[in-house]
């Protein structure tokens, strides 16, 4: 049983480290993006005189474009049923996990607390699952109104 914890705990931790590091490396490559786009913009309207060249440049096709980046760089919206997405990617995520966590109990009959485990992702895998299920019900019923 011991060893088992240690596999596990040892599987916890690296999971964790790894998504630390997927969190940062993300916010580090956005906020670089950003400031590049920052600086690119404020040096194009460094280089406009007046507030005349400024107009007629909004006016072109490259101004059209640098309005429209401008505005993309703010949150997007989320795709149209996405959330309903991510309750189901998680609850079956949950139940494979409450499947491994009931072989563990099946194969290793010390392990009660696997059991005790698996029960709750189980229970907490089809909450989410029935409710995405729900949500897309419902959505789609509201929408045809």
């Amino acid at each position: 049983m011991r060893e088992l914890d240690a596999i596990l705990g040892v599987s916890v931790v690296c999971t964790l480290i790894g998504w630390v590091f997927y969190v940062i490396s993300n916010w580090w490559l956005q906020n670089r993006r950003l400031s590049q786009t920052t600086e690119l913009h404020r040096r194009l309207l460094d280089r406009m005189g007046d507030a005349e060249s400024f107009g007629r440049f909004l006016e072109s096709e490259a101004g059209r474009r640098m309005v429209e980046s401008l505005s993309q760089e703010a949150p997007r919206p989320a795709l149209r049923g996405s959330g309903v997405l991510r309750a189901l990617q998680a609850g079956v995520v949950l139940i494979m996990l409450s499947l491994a966590m009931f072989a563990l109990g099946r194969f290793y009959p010390f392990t009660e607390n696997y059991l005790a485990g698996g029960i709750i992702f189980m229970a907490i895998g089809l909450g989410l699952i029935l409710a995405g299920l729900l949500a897309y019900g419902l959505r789609d019923k509201l929408e045809s109104r």
